[in-house]
């Protein structure tokens, strides 16, 4: 087994370093699946039609929210605090977006 505290850690500068840079990664694939859940629904933002179902929109950033989540994990294990914490931030905010979308009015 390998003994944690004999792993090589990042200093504190570098994963603040890698924290931005995942967060800046998160919020452009974000963005990306956003789009790519409009384009699977049948929501027409210049004619709306109240019966356009926006599910597809949502349930792309959640599964995107998801995989922000596993990304933590993987954080956690190579022992990267501040990565961690915004990775977590970044895929509670994007499911609390999902969930407002699906049940919201």
């Amino acid at each position: 087994m390998s003994d944690p505290s004999t792993t090589r850690r990042l200093a504190t500068g570098e994963d603040i370093v890698c924290a931005v840079v995942l967060l800046l990664l998160d919020m452009i694939l974000a963005f990306v699946a956003l789009l790519t859940g409009l384009a699977h629904s049948d929501v027409n933002i210049f004619e709306p039609t109240p019966h356009a179902s926006t599910t597809p929109i949502y349930a792309s950033v959640a599964v995107f929210a998801g995989a922000v989540l596993i990304s933590a994990l993987a954080l956690h294990r190579l022992g990267l605090r501040v990565s961690v914490w915004t990775q977590l931030w970044a895929g509670a905010s994007l499911l609390l977006f999902s969930a407002i979308g699906v049940w919201g009015p």
